[in-house]
């Protein structure tokens, strides 16, 4: 469908053929109502005026809505210009509420600039980096800091400390498309029509239907993780030169050179233990457990001596301070440490 006839349509331009053709293109799969649908919700929000509602215009607003929703409900019918119509009443009035509470959430200029670029570039669909800023949402989470989100189709993912996720307020066109940097673990809802797509910070492409893993990769680590516990994904180096298709119980590391490596037969508990407030470290360099405290706990620690990054650490933590932590490692290692409010110096015994 050409993208230029589906926006004369939301913008009420079209003729009684060229409305035939886009209700007949709509019908044949709900992803096509679901994107026609936030077009129109899209445009209807550049068109709106920048200004609050005054509260007679929301209690008309509200009124109508009861009414056309009572009225359709009971006779609504297959006829395609039904469906239709009750959608659009629907999506406008969803617009007009969500600009009422929020009235920044789009700007004319930036939703019509999103719109004319994709009819320039001939995209089918609006892909999360040509979206108005003010129609994605941003979620970070704190070093010392854990949090749970709901994604718009129910997908649920777990964030841990110091990681950012992107993602728009409502999934639209052939994929669902997610942006992250840090640590995360998705449960992600099944849709075998419209995968979903999570770009990592490092660049990398994990294309994702119903399933369970955990991507780990953060800006300062030379490997980027990615564990898959059930279903499958198939993931692109940031080269896109590789694309691997990774099976559950198996991980796929990504160096700093953009090369890919599958290592089989993966621990679930380690992997995702931070998920369930553990720490695992099996043999894990002090670079590592460095990295891994400082997110953590939300302190700056001090290396005094190189030689210290070389040491590994096997011990699992879970609900213990940095001051209880710091004392474990110096009882199984040859580290000695300071504490100073939230600056942590550690140096050779």
């Amino acid at each position: 469908m050409r993208k230029t006839l589906l926006l004369k349509y939301v913008a009420n331009q079209a003729d009684k053929k060229e409305q035939e053709e886009v209700l007949r293109w709509a019908e044949k799969r709900s992803e096509n109502m679901d994107y026609l649908t936030s077009l129109k919700l899209a445009y209807m929000a550049s068109e709106m005026p920048q200004e609050r509602a005054d509260v007679a215009e929301v209690a008309s607003m509200r009124k109508t809505v009861e009414l056309r929703s009572e009225h359709d409900s009971a006779i609504r019918s297959r006829n395609r210009y039904r469906i239709f119509s009750y959608i659009s009443f629907a999506a406008a009035a969803i617009a007009v509420i969500a600009f009422i509470l929020k009235p920044d959430s789009f700007t004319r200029e930036e939703v019509r600039s999103a719109l004319l670029q994709d009819i320039k570039d001939g995209r089918e669909c609006i892909g999360l980096a040509d979206m108005a800023q003010n129609s994605l949402q941003t979620v970070y989470t704190e070093k010392g800091v854990k949090s749970e989100i709901k994604l718009p189709d129910g997908s649920i993912v777990k964030l841990n400390s110091d990681t950012r996720i992107t993602y728009p307020v409502a999934f639209a066109g052939a994929t669902r498309e997610v942006f992250m940097s840090g640590e995360a673990y998705f449960k992600v809802v099944g849709d075998s029509l419209r995968p979903m797509v999570v770009t990592t910070g490092k660049g990398s492409k994990i294309k994702v239907l119903g399933t369970e893993f955990n991507v780990k990769s953060y800006e300062n680590d030379a490997v980027e993780q990615t564990t898959l516990y059930s279903g499958r994904i198939m993931l692109t180096s940031n080269k896109g030169e590789e694309c691997k298709s990774v099976k559950p119980l198996e991980q796929v590391l990504v160096d700093a050179a953009e090369k890919t490596k599958i290592v089989k037969a993966v621990s679930v508990e380690d992997t995702r233990a931070w998920t369930h407030g553990r720490l695992v470290f099996d043999s894990t360099p002090m670079s590592e457990v460095v990295k891994i405290l400082e997110r953590w706990h939300g302190v700056e620690i001090s290396v005094l001596n190189p030689k210290i990054l070389n040491y590994k650490i096997t011990a699992n933590f879970e609900s213990e301070s940095i001051h209880q932590i710091m004392y474990i490692i110096k009882n199984v290692s040859l580290v000695d440490y300071s504490i100073n409010g939230r600056n942590v110096s550690i140096f050779p015994r």
